[in-house]
């Protein structure tokens, strides 16, 4: 893996785990540790992230397929490591995948802009 690839990657799946735990938190701060919810978040991220970007890249596939996927996908690592019903494992993944679907690109742009002209 190329250095340049790699940075994309971190930058990818760091902004991924930000911008979904939100979401984890906000939809089960009562019912589970937050230790858990944050370890469920990067968990389900590790398994799924390097999956849909590897297909993304190589194969180019279309995102909105992707996402789906991973929102499926997802919600079935949930129900194991949160242990909780299939309607709120599916509501967070939708939930959690949306807001880094809709966010995340923006802010990708923006931070590999802002590390190109640090580097450069």
């Amino acid at each position: 893996m190329t250095a340049n690839l790699a940075a994309h990657y971190i930058v990818l799946f760091t902004l991924a785990v930000l911008l979904e735990a939100p979401a984890y938190l906000l939809m089960f701060w009562r019912r589970i540790p937050t230790r858990r919810l944050l370890l469920a978040a990067g968990l389900v991220n590790l398994i799924t992230n390097p999956l849909s970007n590897f297909l993304y890249l190589m194969w180019d596939t279309p995102i909105a397929l992707l996402e789906l996927v991973v929102v499926l996908a997802e919600a079935g690592l949930l129900l194991v490591f949160l242990r909780c019903s299939v309607g709120r494992a599916a509501a967070l993944s939708l939930v959690a995948n949306l807001t880094s679907w809709l966010l995340g690109g923006p802010l990708y742009t923006s931070i590999m802009r802002l590390i190109a002209r640090v580097i450069i």
